[in-house]
Formats: C-alpha cells, sequence, structure tokens
C-alpha cells in the first residue's frame, strides 16, 4: 500500500513538473517571437511552428507518463494477486487448524 501511495505521489510531481515546463515553454516562446522583429506572415508561422513543436513535446511527455502510470498499475495488480492468493492459502491453513 504504501507502494501505491508513493506512485501516486510520484506522478503528482511528475505532473505538475510537466506543467511547469508548459507554461516556462509557451512564456519563452511568446517572449521571444514578439520581441523579435518580423513581418507579420513570418511571424505567424514561426507562432504555428512553435505551437506545433509544444504539442508534439506535450503529447510525448504525456504519453511516456501514462505508459509509465499504466506500468505501476500492472505491477501493484500483480503484486496484489500475489498478496490476495497467500491470504487464501494462509486462511485454508487456519481453517485447518481449527
Amino acid at each position: 500500500m504504501k507502494n501505491s501511495k508513493s506512485a501516486v505521489k510520484q506522478s503528482k510531481n511528475i505532473g505538475l513538473v510537466l506543467g511547469s515546463m508548459l507554461v516556462g515553454a509557451v512564456a519563452g516562446s511568446v517572449v521571444t517571437l514578439f520581441l523579435a522583429p518580423r513581418k507579420g506572415k513570418d511571424l505567424r508561422n514561426e507562432v504555428s511552428n512553435k505551437a506545433d513543436e509544444i504539442k508534439d513535446l506535450v503529447k510525448s511527455r504525456y504519453n511516456k507518463l501514462f505508459n509509465n502510470l499504466k506500468q505501476d498499475i500492472e505491477e501493484e495488480k500483480e503484486i496484489v494477486k500475489v498478496q490476495v492468493k497467500d491470504v487464501k492459502e494462509n486462511s485454508k491453513d487456519f481453517v485447518s487448524a481449527i
């Protein structure tokens, strides 16, 4: 049970870091784009390109986080299965001893 709480806390921390990175990336990109002198068409293209880069980065990080969380859940499921099996066996032994 302690491992489950630890995994949840870790996934929340990862989500917080991911969100912070996203905000930083967006803010940095916006400031850079609007401070550099460019034609309107060039600026729109640059904004579009940066938006695509950020979207791809977020998608990649989300998929990695999701896959890690999915793997953690599968590992916890296996642990629970073993523990349930042990409880069943121990209860049978206990009943037999009575």
